[in-house]
């Protein structure tokens, strides 16, 4: 879907002026104008539009990128879960998983990963709330696990893209992530994984990041 061309239907040069305004929208607070925004990248991934346009790679990497920071910095869990959220929403299509923007993903998803750990030093600007760890923490495994999944079946990134930041922090992401450390194991009557993480668990097993 990324390497043909197009026909642009009528209204499909808005997605541009659409995607910066919500790069714009996902770092304005209110937390409830961050999580709306980060809510509407996702259904812009999902949209005709966005995927017919000539402009989808420069627009991804716009809003893949806000999207990476919110997961990874947002003082908010709310707004780290939708943002999580809208990153498994990103279409399978192998260029919009190159591994710049793959290892972006990953180490954001680490960074919230820590996040979930009240004894990890986070710059105060990121600083979670032990109240919101404790209400929205298991959830933001939940979601973590689905988007980890969602990369590990698409990502282009394999270890010799890893940047030093990242291999540095997946050890610490991965002791507040216990289930990627448990032998992957496949339902024989489903074929699937028996625990959610189990793609990504497998990625990291296969690139001898995680032994």
């Amino acid at each position: 879907a990324c390497e043909g061309k197009y026909k642009a239907p009528a209204g499909v040069e808005l997605v541009k002026v659409v995607s910066e305004a919500l790069i714009t929208g996902i770092r304005t607070t209110p937390a409830k104008c961050q999580w709306n925004a980060c809510r509407a990248i996702g259904q812009v991934y999902q949209s005709r539009a966005f995927m017919q346009s000539p402009l989808r790679l420069e627009v991804h990497e716009g809003l893949l990128l806000s999207l990476c920071r919110e997961v990874g910095t947002s003082p908010n869990l709310k707004v780290r879960i939708q943002a999580v959220q809208s990153i498994a929403q990103v279409p399978g299509d192998s260029c919009f998983w190159g591994p710049e923007l793959s290892n972006s993903m990953l180490l954001a998803m680490c960074q919230a990963a820590i996040a979930l750990d009240p004894c990890a030093e986070e710059p105060s600007a990121s600083k979670v709330e032990e109240k919101q760890r404790t209400t929205y923490g298991k959830q933001l495994r939940s979601e973590l696990y689905a988007a980890g999944d969602h990369w590990a079946q698409h990502t282009q990134l394999d270890r010799s893209g890893v940047s030093p930041e990242l291999a540095k922090m997946l050890p610490q992401a991965l002791q507040q992530l216990p289930e990627l450390s448990m032998v992957f194991e496949v339902q024989e009557d489903s074929g699937t994984a028996s625990w959610p993480g189990g793609l990504l668990q497998k990625w990291l097993r296969k690139e001898r990041l995680l032994l």
